[in-house]
């Protein structure tokens, strides 16, 4: 099975993310100078009525997986998963249960699918604690991961842009002033991939509590 560790959000945190979201819009076009001459205002009535019909903005299609990964394990045995999750039960009784919300939602445009991510305010350090932990239990488990890839961040929703790069380059994300709800982290989760998936869906299988939660 595929496994990593992740935090995931809570539903109405990533419900007010996706809301936001939906304020992605097109910049508009740039317009050449009106022309002035008679025989000018003549072409530009006639390119009037040649106008493209109005742009429709993408749809926002939500995230299948809406976590903040910590880690991935690759592929793990079952037995070994069992022995994973009661080192990290045991061990986290006093790790940190940060305070968190969502500060800016970002637009990328260079992926495949253009994509809507929300990065994470708050007390960040202390999620960075809990990514550098889960690596020290995994290496006492004998799992040797990259210790330094942690993105305090989750996905939000995946873009039903047109391939034209014209209106790719053109997409605007109109929440600059957003900030969501806090939300304390008193848990994170093990999701796993069975071999053969073909939904490419992690499921939660473990649930490690967080002993610093209030």
């Amino acid at each position: 099975m595929q496994l990593q560790s992740a935090v995931v959000p809570p539903p109405e945190v990533y419900a007010e993310a996706l809301a936001a979201a939906q304020g992605l819009r097109f910049a508009p076009r740039e317009v050449e100078e009106a022309p002035t001459g008679l025989l000018q205002r003549l072409a530009r009535g006639a390119t009037k009525q040649q106008a493209s019909p109005p742009e429709v903005v993408p749809a926002v299609v939500p995230a299948e997986q809406p976590f903040v990964r910590l880690t991935r394990f690759g592929n793990v045995a079952t037995d070994d998963i069992e022995t994973l999750g009661l080192a990290l039960g045991v061990d986290a009784w006093d790790w940190p249960a940060p305070v968190v919300h969502v500060s800016a939602l970002v637009l990328a445009t260079t992926t495949p699918r253009p994509t809507i991510t929300a990065e994470l305010g708050g007390d960040v350090d202390g999620l960075r604690t809990i990514f550098r932990k889960v690596l020290a239990v995994a290496q006492s488990q004998r799992f040797f991961l990259d210790r330094r890839i942690f993105h305090p961040q989750f996905p939000v929703a995946t873009v039903e842009a047109d391939d034209d790069v014209s209106l790719r380059e053109r997409l605007e994300l109109d929440t600059a002033a957003f900030v969501g709800m806090e939300w304390q982290v008193t848990r994170f989760s093990l999701l796993g991939l069975s071999f053969g998936d073909t939904s490419r869906v992690f499921e939660e299988i473990a649930v490690v509590p967080l002993g610093g939660a209030g």
